[in-house]
């Protein structure tokens, strides 16, 4: 068998090929990540606890793999203004940051927070109906450092619940921030600007759960506690008295369209004289006092949202027996 050798010349070519090998893996250093988000990262839920009215925080923070200057902030948020606004607050709204509202010492979490200089772009509101929106930032005089691995407060807005869904139905709404108008910069020039996939939009939901159960009360008309007592020295046969008759912790979640009543009393003592739904609330009433000892009230189409303590009617009593007296 012939062997063949290699000569010194060849063996640099190899050796040259071998170390542009080596040289074409690029090793790299990975750029930091840099995100927008909120947190929590969801807003759900239900009406066995929340109405109308109910008010809750959205926060958006921001945080990064690795140290990261910062110098100016904003954050653009768009939602339906059919089910949650913004609550408006004397001459702004309540968000933050806020002029109005403490500044930049309004909570320790904040990016910028005890920092003096620049300005806070306070809260604007933008009728966008069905949707509206509210811009806010910050700006300092230069940068400032935020470290690694941090997570900061940029923004936080206080919504309002406005409606509540059906029975068995949710209501939702999208929390957007990834667009153009949401950003980061430093010094230099922009570091985060949507649409960006590091920039996170959330969304608000209110599930339709069966809220607790409401109840029928009847009170004196007077505001008097029970009993009524009507002294025994006095003939009091013919007096009348009023009982005003409410449905009590009804939730708006029920929806209630409509109740059929029936109030029961001692026909030997007493006696209906007259019943009047409340002015105002019900579309449609109707009453039927002919059956003694009883009271049926009808009452539907409600005209205003019902909920709380809902007075259905104002009943009309009199004393047709009293037994003796001196």
């Amino acid at each position: 068998m012939s062997r063949k050798l290699l000569s010194s010349s060849a063996l640099v070519v190899i050796a040259l090929l071998v170390l542009s090998s080596f040289a074409a893996i690029d090793v790299g250093v990975a750029s930091p990540t840099i995100r927008i988000y909120f947190e929590p990262s969801e807003y759900v839920f239900d009406t066995s606890t929340v109405g109308t009215g109910y008010k809750f925080n959205v926060t958006v923070w921001v945080e990064s793999d690795t140290d990261f200057n910062l110098m100016m902030w904003q954050v653009y948020i768009v939602y339906d203004q059919r089910y949650i606004n913004v609550v408006p607050y004397d001459n702004t709204y309540r968000a933050w940051p806020n002029d109005f509202l403490g500044g930049r010492n309004w909570d320790p979490e904040y990016v910028f927070y005890g920092i003096g200089g620049g300005a806070i772009g306070n809260p604007y509101y933008y009728d966008l109906y069905p949707n509206a929106a509210i811009k806010i930032g910050d700006t300092l005089m230069g940068d400032i450092t935020i470290p690694a691995n941090t997570p900061k407060k940029l923004a936080q807005f206080e919504f309002e619940v406005k409606a509540v869904p059906e029975k068995g139905e949710s209501l939702y709404s999208d929390l957007i921030i990834n667009s153009a108008d949401t950003y980061l910069y430093d010094s230099t020039g922009p570091i985060l600007v949507g649409p960006d996939p590091n920039i996170y939009d959330s969304y608000y939901r209110l599930d339709w759960v069966a809220p607790p159960a409401p109840y029928l009360d009847v009170v004196r008309a007077d505001g008097e506690p029970w009993p009524l007592v009507f002294e025994r020295w006095y003939d009091v046969v013919g007096e009348t008295f009023d009982v005003d008759v409410y449905i009590k912790d009804l939730h708006e979640a029920w929806g209630l369209t409509g109740a059929n009543l029936t109030l029961t009393f001692d026909s030997t003592l007493i006696n209906a004289i007259n019943v009047a739904p409340v002015a105002g609330v019900w579309g449609t009433s109707s009453w039927d006092i002919s059956t003694p000892g009883v009271v049926e009230i009808n009452v539907s189409d409600p005209m205003i949202s019902l909920f709380g303590d809902v007075k259905v009617a104002t009943v009309t009593f009199e004393v047709i027996y009293q037994g003796t007296y001196p």
